[in-house]
């Protein structure tokens, strides 16, 4: 199995265009840290708030993960930005499989 080597990168999350002073949060391959239980695991158990198919952030964040019933090559949730945009594809126990 190869390897993709993890880009970090510092993202602007807008402060100046909200006025407030909301701090720039590093990102893993488009996923935010606070959702990281590690560089290669996504913790699942942030998101608890269930409505319809997907399962969505507890702050009110956008962010959300969906059932993956094709469960290809280990798949088994798909994790959507807050654009709704796939961004990876998880293990059930958060592992990215893909991303």
């Amino acid at each position: 199995m190869m390897s993709v080597p993890v880009e970090w990168e510092q993202a602007d999350t807008g402060a100046s265009a909200l006025g407030g002073d909301v701090e720039n949060e590093i990102q893993c391959g488009g996923i935010p840290v606070r959702l990281l239980l590690s560089s290669t695991r996504v913790n699942t158990s942030a998101f608890t708030v269930k409505k319809g198919a997907s399962i969505h952030e507890q702050r009110g964040q956008s962010w959300f993960i969906q059932r993956d019933y094709s469960g290809h090559g280990g798949a088994y949730w798909k994790l959507f930005s807050n654009l709704g945009k796939r961004v990876a594809t998880l293990a059930v126990d958060g592992r990215i499989l893909r991303g």
